[in-house]
């Protein structure tokens, strides 16, 4: 599960295992899980923040990413199980993220080992998801400004950066076809608790969008809403942290 793992989903740059509550975060669409990394600093020993890296990026940047959900879920679930055992662990998700996580936690839960909690931001409910009708197959100019004018989440700079759009435009494009292509199958809802976050100026998710992930656990169900748009967990990564763990663990902030 780290450097020496021979998952590439798993691999870490330390042979030490992190100590703490394990989070296993997944990435928001058109990004790496790189960046959780940092999320570390804020309670080491209590929190082990553990990226899953999809393919398309981070150290799998040449490998071809997913573009079916279900092609996704067929080689990420058995991998997961690898690594779920009896120690308490949680799963955190950003917009995309937040299907895989959804969909990671049910598959685990059917197994006996259900998350300790789940944590989910900047996303719809799954039964309130619908793609964008024609979005994955619209020309290069189109698509980016599409995608910036409803999320606002691509620097100018990178905009401006013919390289960097390269190798983003493929990325984009992939993972909002991997979207397209989730269907939400009614279920059981989960045992463990679900914390919600969105951003108060994400017009793209808006408050009322969030609320029924409530329908999707037997357990507790928290909303908060955390300044900014639809990227906000950059900024509040420690907020939403210490919503869904210290206030559970009672651990001081």
């Amino acid at each position: 599960m780290y450097t020496d793992s021979q998952d590439p989903f798993f691999r870490y740059p330390t042979q030490d295992p992190p100590q703490g509550h394990r989070i296993f975060c997944f990435p928001h669409g058109g990004s790496g899980s790189s960046h959780y990394f940092a999320w570390s600093r804020f309670y080491p020993g209590k929190l082990a923040i553990l990226p899953v890296f999809l393919p398309g990026r981070d150290h799998r940047l040449r490998e071809r990413p997913y573009e079916a959900f279900s092609d996704l879920l067929d080689d990420l679930v058995p991998s997961m199980r690898t690594v779920v055992d009896e120690r308490p662990y949680s799963l955190y998700g950003h917009s995309m993220g937040c299907a895989i996580a959804f969909e990671v936690a049910r598959a685990l839960s059917e197994d006996g080992h259900s998350p300790s909690r789940l944590i989910v931001s900047g996303s719809v409910a799954p039964n309130l998801r619908e793609p964008i009708a024609g979005l994955s197959v619209l020309p290069d100019d189109e698509f980016i400004k599409e995608i910036t004018r409803r999320y606002q989440g691509i620097p100018p700079e990178v905009l401006q950066h013919a390289e960097l759009m390269e190798i983003l435009i493929p990325l984009l494009r992939a993972d909002v076809k991997l979207m397209e292509s989730y269907q939400f199958a009614p279920g059981a809802a989960l045992s463990c608790p679900i914390h919600c976050f969105g951003g108060l100026d994400d017009s793209s998710v808006p408050k009322e969008s969030l609320e029924p992930w409530k329908l999707h656990t037997e357990g507790t169900f928290q909303l908060e809403m955390l300044p900014g748009n639809h990227f906000f967990h950059l900024q509040h990564a420690k907020s939403i942290l210490d919503t869904a763990f210290c206030q559970a663990f009672d651990w001081i902030r």
